[in-house]
C-alpha cells in the first residue's frame, strides 16, 4: 500500500474514533445535565463574583464577534478566498461544514428546551443548550486548524495552530460563562458537539470526496 494512502487510512481511523468519543462525551453531559445543576449553579455564581468593567467589555467583544452566525459570515468568506486560491475541496469542506454546525444548532435550540441563568449580563432568548459561540469556534477554527495540518511540514508550526485553537475555544467559553448567559454543560455541551461534528466531517470528507470525483469521470467519458 502507498505510504501516503496508509497515513490517510490512519488519519481517517483516529477521526473516527475521536467521533465516538466525542458523541459519547455529548450524550452524557445532555442527558445527565439534571444531575449536573447543582455544579451549574455553583460555577455561575462563582462568575459573578469576578465581574469586572473591563473584562464585562472584552467578554461583550467575543460575544459580537464570536457569534454562530457572524463565525457561518466568516467561513463563507474564507470558502470563497480558498476557493479562488485553488483549494477547491477545502473551500467546499469548510463551507459545508459550518452549514451544517448551523442546522444542528438550530435545530437543537428548538427541540432541546434550556432555561438560561436568569443573571446574564447580556440578553440571550434562545435555548440555553449548547452553546453555540462555543461549538462554532470549536468546527470553524478546528477546520483551519486541520487545513494548516495538511499544508505545514514543521511540527512546531503544527503544535503552535492547536494550541491557538485550543486557547480561543477555552476563552469562548469561558467568556459564556463570565457573562452568566450559559451553563458551564452548555459549554462542555458546545465543545463535544462541534469536536464531534469537526471530526465526523473530516472522517467523512474523503468518502464524499472520492464519490464525487468518479461521478465526474463517468459524466466526462459519457
Amino acid at each position: 500500500m502507498d505510504v501516503r494512502l496508509e497515513a490517510s487510512v490512519g488519519n481517517n481511523r483516529v477521526a473516527i474514533s475521536m467521533c465516538f468519543v466525542c458523541l459519547i462525551g455529548f450524550l452524557f453531559v445532555a442527558l445527565l445535565r439534571g444531575c449536573l445543576g447543582g455544579i451549574d449553579a455553583n460555577v455561575n455564581r462563582w462568575a459573578a463574583t469576578i465581574h469586572q468593567d473591563a473584562f464585562t467589555s472584552v467578554a461583550k467583544l467575543i460575544a459580537d464577534g464570536f457569534e454562530a452566525t457572524s463565525l457561518f459570515a466568516l467561513s463563507l468568506v474564507i470558502g470563497v478566498t480558498l476557493f479562488l486560491l485553488k483549494r477547491r475541496k477545502k473551500a467546499l469542506l469548510l463551507v459545508v461544514a459550518m452549514t451544517g454546525n448551523t442546522l444542528i444548532l438550530g435545530a437543537l435550540k428548538m427541540f432541546v428546551y434550556s432555561p438560561r441563568p436568569l443573571n446574564g449580563l447580556m440578553l440571550e432568548t434562545d435555548s440555553s443548550f449548547p452553546s453555540g459561540h462555543t461549538t462554532s469556534t470549536v468546527v470553524l477554527f478546528g477546520l483551519l486548524a486541520f487545513f494548516a495540518w495538511q499544508i505545514w511540514r514543521s511540527t512546531r508550526a503544527k503544535a503552535v495552530s492547536v494550541i491557538l485553537v485550543s486557547s480561543l475555544s477555552l476563552l469562548v467559553g469561558f467568556s459564556r460563562i463570565y457573562l452568566n448567559v450559559h451553563w458551564l454543560t452548555d459549554v462542555l455541551g458546545g465543545y463535544f458537539l462541534g469536536a464531534l461534528w469537526l471530526t465526523f466531517c473530516i472522517a467523512i470528507a474523503p468518502y464524499l470526496v472520492n464519490i464525487c470525483e468518479k461521478k465526474l469521470k463517468k459524466q466526462l467519458k459519457g
